[in-house]
């Protein structure tokens, strides 16, 4: 038998290539190789895949996991497909670029990985409103206005009509004083919006009529009053001016006295003087000293007239002219 060395398959002096099937991603391929010695069939090791970057076809969420798929390089046919974790996973996830939400706008996160970037939608927070406050009081026939701030950004204003306090659906009656005839009384009342205390007029007096509770003189005023119906304790007193003087002089006579009546400072005298049948029968003098103008009582001290069918009482000056003042008071 002889023997012989054969050359290296990449001696092309020696062998020729021949058929040949390419190796792919998965499967091993061949490359034959001739010569005068015979045929070599090389095996050619199958080249695996070239994966290109991670797609992520189904974006994960704070509390679910995604998937993510990648394509083969040499064979788009190759697709090498996987599960993804959750965001919440900072094995896997890098928190990026953040854009906070507003009370009225969405924000959003973004997550990094060997995957891709997922941005998250941020939902607007909504406002967190404060207490309202009142800034125009309604009364019992217009409304009013009412407004509140959010907690979260001062700029932001809820603003809203208020009914009239007579809505009870909104309004419930508070504290009351009640007003009386010279003060005012106050009714409050509450709602969400806050509180309103609407001023309630006084009443005013309604007065009785007047009373005479002192009668006026010539030297000295009187005085009336009348009582308020809605309170006795609450008077009007009036002052009664002075009797005006009187500008003449009488007298009158009556129950056995006269009631002179002077226009001035002075002295007179009166005479009570009884008569029957023309006669005099019996008469009293009495002198008088009056201060002021006015009205005077003057009593006979031991005037007797019984019998007598004429009584006359007459006013004589005592200074000066002797003579009457005025006409006599018969009876």
């Amino acid at each position: 038998m002889d023997s012989k060395d054969i050359p290296a398959l990449s001696d092309s002096n020696v062998w020729t290539a021949g058929n040949r099937v390419e190796p792919s991603c998965e499967n091993k391929g061949s490359q034959e190789y001739t010569s005068e010695y015979g045929t070599v069939t090389e095996t050619l090791e199958a080249t695996g895949h070239s994966w290109g970057e991670w797609t992520i076809t189904a974006e994960p969420t704070q509390t679910t996991g995604g998937t993510a798929e990648r394509k083969c390089a040499n064979d788009a046919d190759h697709v090498d497909s996987k599960d993804i974790p959750a965001l919440n996973d900072s094995n896997v996830w890098t928190a990026g670029k953040r854009v906070d939400p507003s009370c009225e706008n969405e924000g959003s996160q973004e997550y990094t990985s060997e995957y891709g970037t997922v941005t998250e939608i941020l939902n607007a927070t909504g406002h967190s409103w404060g207490g309202w406050t009142i800034t125009a009081e309604p009364t019992q026939t217009t409304g009013g206005t009412a407004e509140r701030k959010c907690d979260n950004d001062p700029d932001h204003v809820d603003s809203k009509d208020i009914p009239a306090l007579t809505d009870t659906n909104v309004w419930t009656a508070g504290s009351r004083v009640e007003p009386s005839c010279e003060n005012e009384g106050s009714q409050e009342y509450n709602s969400v919006y806050g509180t309103v205390t609407e001023t309630l007029n006084a009443t005013g007096h309604s007065w009785g009529e007047w009373v005479t509770t002192k009668e006026p003189t010539y030297t000295e005023p009187g005085e009336r009053q009348r009582i308020c119906k809605n309170d006795n304790s609450h008077a009007d007193v009036e002052t009664i001016p002075t009797l005006p003087a009187p500008e003449a002089y009488a007298v009158e006579y009556s129950d056995g006295k006269a009631v002179v009546t002077v226009p001035e400072e002075g002295i007179c005298t009166v005479i009570f003087a009884a008569y029957k049948d023309g006669a005099l029968i019996y008469y009293e003098w009495l002198e008088i000293y009056y201060d002021q103008p006015g009205e005077y009582t003057v009593a006979p001290t031991a005037f007797e007239h019984d019998g007598a069918d004429l009584v006359k009482v007459m006013l004589w000056s005592t200074l000066g002219e002797i003579r009457p003042l005025c006409p006599a008071s018969e009876k």
